[in-house]
């Protein structure tokens, strides 16, 4: 499937002049750098967040209603599965 792009790419591109294809690939090029730079700097911004105990604890307790919550419908599916 790569190589199939790849190939439709080539010949898309094949018409155009090298320094257009050039400055295309520049952009790519520069755009990946802009993302990765902002997901780094936002990576490094999360990880400096501070998260207090109660926060901590109320999102363990969601945690486990909602895991209790999808087990409770898997079984009472399970139940409908066998009663019908």
């Amino acid at each position: 499937m790569r190589k199939t792009r790849q190939l439709y790419k080539e010949r898309e591109f094949s018409s155009l002049p090298k320094s257009v294809l050039q400055a295309q690939h520049h952009r790519e090029t520069s755009m990946m750098e802009r993302v990765q730079h902002i997901t780094k700097s936002a990576m490094r911004r999360a990880s400096q967040i501070e998260v207090t105990p109660q926060a901590k604890r109320n999102l363990q307790e969601l945690f486990i209603n909602f895991t209790l919550l999808l087990i409770c419908l898997l079984l009472i599916y399970i139940i409908v599965l066998l009663s019908s």
